[in-house]
């Protein structure tokens, strides 16, 4: 590092100059890896997010132009900030107003002010993006989406293993790998998260500020959220070991060489686990950086998370509240 900036860093965009660490510290709390911005992220990831903000019709593709780079986030003493100029002129473009932006994805108490300027306002955009508004409310299916997500089935299965691979196998396999995160950040995620928030703002708009809590109630219910299932089978997994004096044992040994002593000890849960690494082992501490481990690369990681669920009574499921009512009277 030196005294201005990272290896890695990004230059700020002029036209959008505001950016935010907050709701990026969520998904990227620590500086990124040289090979995760280098790889993936500069080359691939900031360039699709611009593209999507297009396709959601927000933005024209002069205004997502690199500024010098893509003006949707930027990377600053290795750490990923959004810019929140983007995101404020979006609420604008949709009628919420930049104020309602900032309260709802960057809650801060003193947020500097959106310097307006009349390219804010661009009625032809705003009125596609009420079409896809009403596209969002009534669709019951997400091609795109269905179609990146049998594409990233397929590769994982036709993956070799990573264990046994070589170096140069390894590189090949990146970097192959790297230009379909052009694909789905263009298409599925940016549309996806964007789109995500609207069903909520609509419950919020109906039901009023008097009980915040009653959204997050509502959609508890609406299940099938991709990024809950690994909760729910590690949770699952906890269950076995804390019926089995056995394997309570083997964890109460300790983390070290545990793994190996679940192989040879009780083989049917080393396979149950291995099963859960092969369907979730993807996530991880730092997931969005290619360069961290995740629980594939570090099995020890989720069953360090296993070790600590199996303390929890059974009492401490969310299973029950997944059964309640779907409504409830007031």
């Amino acid at each position: 590092m030196t005294d201005q900036n990272w290896i890695i860093d990004t230059i700020p965009s002029t036209r959008y100059p505001v950016y935010t660490r907050l709701n990026a510290n969520d998904v990227m709390p620590d500086p990124i890896t040289p090979l995760g911005a280098s790889l993936v992220w500069i080359p691939e990831i900031l360039p699709a997010w611009a593209v999507g903000n297009v396709r959601l019709h927000s933005f024209t593709p002069q205004e997502m132009s690199p500024d010098p780079y893509p003006p949707v986030a930027g990377f600053f003493y290795g750490y990923l900030y959004v810019n929140q100029t983007y995101v404020r002129i979006t609420g604008i473009r949709a009628g919420i107003g930049a104020d309602a932006i900032d309260a709802a994805f960057f809650a801060h108490p003193n947020p500097p002010r959106h310097q307006a300027s009349p390219s804010d306002v661009n009625e032809e955009l705003s009125a596609k993006m009420a079409q896809r508004v009403q596209w969002t409310l009534t669709t019951t299916t997400f091609p795109e989406l269905e179609e990146e997500r049998e594409l990233a089935d397929r590769i994982r299965a036709e993956r070799p293993d990573l264990h046994s691979a070589s170096n140069e196998v390894l590189i090949t396999l990146a970097r192959a790998a790297a230009p379909l995160q052009n694909i789905m950040w263009g298409r599925g995620y940016v549309t996806g998260s964007n789109q995500a928030a609207i069903g909520p703002g609509v419950i919020a708009s109906l039901i009023g500020s008097e009980d915040p809590t009653l959204v997050i109630r509502l959609l508890g219910h609406a299940g099938d959220v991709d990024s809950a299932l690994p909760s729910f089978a590690l949770w699952d997994l906890s269950r076995v070991v804390r019926a089995d004096a056995g394997l309570t044992g083997a964890f109460d040994r300790g983390e070290e060489g545990l793994l190996d002593r679940l192989r040879q000890d009780h083989p049917d849960f080393a396979t149950r686990f291995d099963m859960f690494v092969h369907e979730f082992g993807y996530r991880g501490p730092s997931e969005w950086d290619i360069g961290v481990h995740t629980w594939e690369t570090q099995p020890e990681l989720p069953l360090a998370l296993i070790g600590r669920l199996r303390q929890l009574d059974d009492d401490a499921s969310s299973a029950p509240l997944r059964r309640r009512p779907r409504c409830r009277r007031r």
